[in-house]
């Protein structure tokens, strides 16, 4: 069943979040905005495509910053105690925001899809969209790009980075962990699906300036190469596989 979605952000106290079904009476905010469709490509991810099935007959919401409305989307379903449409469709989205994330955007809008409502926001907010094969991620035009070089096959690194890529974790859900907790995580979501045997060794080498990045993940089916990633992503550090290890160290330390 198919979802209303209504973001509803009064003067005072919190935004407030309605979900209903399809036949709701739909209230939203006066912004008759448009998105522009997306732009075609050479190839599409999996991902995007699933983004593009994602349908809100309507949506609404008026001030909302980036990871209110990503939040809003992600939790809308059709009726109570069914997965998110979000979810049913197998769309993961990551957020790597600047560090203040106040830009507010208003949209009210019918028979839309979660991609045109993700690249309306990204427009807005001037961010880019990175669609993965196991995400779909907005992010500064500034950010550093993460994917590492694939080794040459046949060798131990290959091997590693494919067994990593073989290990699918079905859910992965943490909020402002630093990168040794969210290395933690995964061990114990490793071991947790019986994976001891097939343990990946993953090496942290803090950063000796500056606060430590903290890092929000939500995803489903993932894989733990994919998780890393997009781990690397969100600390702004530099990933790598060696024979025995990935690597996740300061980007300053390695120009």
């Amino acid at each position: 069943m198919l979802a209303t979605v209504k973001f509803v952000k009064p003067e005072r106290g919190p935004a407030v979040v309605k979900i209903e079904a399809v036949d709701a009476t739909v209230v939203a905010p006066d912004v008759n905005a448009r998105p522009k469709p997306m732009e075609p490509t050479s190839r599409k991810s999996a991902m995007m495509e699933n983004a593009e099935k994602v349908m809100f007959p309507a949506v609404g919401f008026a001030e909302a910053t980036v990871r209110e409305i990503v939040e809003m989307v992600v939790r809308s379903h059709g009726c109570e105690g069914e997965p998110s449409l979000v979810r049913r469709h197998g769309v993961n989205i990551v957020l790597n925001l600047p560090k203040s994330d106040t830009t507010l955007i208003s949209l009210s809008s019918e028979n839309i899809s979660l991609a045109e409502t993700l690249k309306y926001v990204a427009d807005q907010a001037g961010l880019e969209i990175e669609a993965g094969e196991e995400a779909i991620l907005l992010r500064p035009p500034a950010a550093k790009a993460t994917a590492m070089p694939e080794p040459a096959a046949g060798t131990p690194e290959a091997r590693l980075l494919a067994r990593a890529r073989e290990l699918v974790i079905p859910r992965l859900q943490w909020k402002d962990a630093t990168v040794a907790e969210g290395v933690g995580l995964l061990h114990a979501k490793s071991r947790e699906l019986g994976l001891e045997k097939n343990v990946v060794n993953i090496l942290v080498i803090p950063s000796q300036s500056g606060p430590e990045s903290l890092v929000t993940l939500d995803l489903t089916n993932v894989s733990l190469a994919g998780a890393l990633g997009y781990v690397a992503q969100l600390a702004g550090l530099r990933l790598e596989v060696t024979a025995s290890a990935f690597v996740l160290s300061p980007w300053a330390d390695k120009e």
